[in-house]
């Protein structure tokens, strides 16, 4: 659901690859280090330069707690 807030590809692209600038915006939704780009909490991306947003979401999702 978050991840439907962020710019991506085409809207009639189902599962749009996404960068780790268009990632940043999350950092407001999170307690993250806001010096650190958003993507460098996310294990998974590494040196990818995209990934599909179904794939985020299923890393993101069983981590999100509520604080």
């Amino acid at each position: 659901m978050f991840l439907r807030l962020l710019p991506n590809e085409p809207p009639n692209t189902e599962d749009p690859f996404l960068t780790p600038q268009e990632l940043q915006p999350l950092s407001i939704l999170f307690k993250v280090d806001r010096n650190k780009p958003f993507s460098s909490n996310l294990s998974i991306f590494g040196n990818a330069q995209k990934l599909k947003a179904s794939t985020i979401s299923d890393h993101i999702s069983p981590r999100i707690v509520l604080s």
